[in-house]
């Protein structure tokens, strides 16, 4: 099984780039690594229909084939996925836009830009690749990176990142949520 995770304390961010992640990975789970942040938790209880996001103690860690871990680097930020970590049977795949740490992930694929959120790499290489986004999953990529940036105030956001939002407003995104 293909299993899509993200840092402990989940955030908007976090979540988008996973539910962008599972596009890319057709037929990869989502689960945390830990607990999700009060808005995604709520965010998850009203639309849980849409994403299923598994706890790790619903992974079958043993069954796990590969591991794709998006907004998060470092070893000390996946929780118990962590463990899986330099099994030469699992490769790993990486998506982040933070800074380089002492405990970075050594991933088989890894795709690090200096980014305001993870997502708007997410939604690039969608858009790039040519796959489909709803107006529904639009709106929550757009959440993830209006999240990290700030409103896109913040000084780490990029022209990337607007457009992204930009795109995303085309594609139907609903920014007065």
């Amino acid at each position: 099984m293909k299993v899509i995770t993200s840092h402990m304390g989940n955030d908007f961010d976090s979540l988008a780039s996973m539910a962008a992640a599972q596009k890319l990975y057709p037929g990869a789970v989502m689960s945390l690594s830990g607990s999700a942040s009060r808005t995604v938790r709520e965010f998850l209880k009203k639309h849980g229909n849409r994403w299923e996001v598994l706890t790790p103690r619903k992974i079958r860690f043993d069954e796990v084939t590969m591991l794709i871990v998006v907004d998060a680097r470092s070893r000390s930020r996946i929780g118990p996925f962590a463990s899986l970590l330099g099994r030469k049977d699992i490769p790993v795949h990486v998506y982040d836009h933070h800074p380089p740490s002492a405990d970075d992930i050594d991933g088989e694929y890894v795709v690090i830009e200096p980014l305001g959120a993870t997502t708007t790499l997410m939604v690039e290489i969608l858009l790039q690749k040519g796959i489909p986004i709803s107006s529904y999953e639009a709106t929550l990529f757009a959440t993830g990176i209006y999240e990290d940036t700030g409103g896109l105030t913040f000084s780490g956001t990029t022209g990337r990142d607007f457009a992204a939002i930009a795109k995303l407003k085309e594609l139907g995104a609903d920014l007065t949520n």
